[in-house]
């Protein structure tokens, strides 16, 4: 009984080692395949807007694919499904998505009274992307009433 004593403390130090290293390699693994997006939110002229929600999206196919079925009246149509949370923008403009899945994806950014902007971006493992979002409304074409829509720089 002794002897099983003196070996268990031993034996169970090096599986708890094993296991903190092999959780710790998970992570780190996991961190290399994701990248971060961060930019600035800016209004039409070029200042910075503070408390724009920003997202980041997997892109909208807009036609040109395979023909989608017959939706039912008054069925909603789908919405784009955000890969991380969304975040604010802050008194500078600035934002960052964070543990971004490498991919293609498109920021978009909307704030009420401002406007809304889109880009598409490459998501990279380890790195960071830069972008600019112009929030900005667009003019009917026959009118002027306002209407916010998609326009990035």
């Amino acid at each position: 009984m002794l002897r099983v004593r003196n070996w268990t403390l031993p034996l169970l130090a090096l599986a708890l080692a094993i296991g903190f290293t092999a959780v710790r390699a998970t992570a780190e693994e996991a961190k290399k395949e994701t990248g971060t997006v961060s930019g600035v939110c800016q209004d039409k002229d070029g200042k910075p807007l503070a408390g724009v929600e920003v997202g980041i999206f997997h892109p909208m196919k807009h036609g040109g694919g395979a023909k989608k079925e017959a939706k039912t009246p008054g069925e909603k149509p789908e919405k784009p499904i955000p890969v991380v949370p969304s975040v604010k923008s802050d008194d500078k403009g600035e934002f960052t998505l964070s543990e971004v899945p490498v991919g293609d994806y498109t920021v978009a950014a909307k704030l009420k009274g401002q406007g809304n902007a889109r880009e598409n971006v490459t998501v990279k493992a380890g790195e960071t992307a830069k972008v600019t979002l112009k929030l900005e409304y667009k003019q009917k074409s026959g009118g002027s009433a306002e209407k916010p829509t998609a326009a990035a720089k």
